[in-house]
């Protein structure tokens, strides 16, 4: 190989793990948020963005309807809705 791909692979690499940091930087911050939209709700969630679209089309997931097609999710309203049936666990 030579110098300038393999410098080309470590700056690849870098990039790599700052856009890894990013991500959880971004995760940390929509902890820290209220209300959500559905992108938002997507990478805090980890559903798609059709999968919430279709939670919402059906009344599963709590959610709130703005103007137009806009539609935001309220965190805490959220958590409570992931964390319903619970399983049991055998002893």
């Amino acid at each position: 190989m030579e110098n300038s791909e393999i410098k080309m692979k470590m700056e690849i690499r870098e990039l790599e793990s700052q856009l890894k940091e990013a991500e959880k930087l971004k995760s940390l911050l929509l902890s820290q948020k209220d209300v959500f939209n559905i992108d938002e709700l997507s990478t805090y969630t980890g559903y798609t963005k059709s999968s919430i679209y279709k939670l919402t089309s059906k009344n599963i997931i709590p959610y709130y309807k703005g103007l137009g097609k806009f539609v935001w999710f309220e965190r805490k309203e959220i958590e409570s809705w992931l964390l319903t049936n619970k399983q049991e666990v055998k002893k």
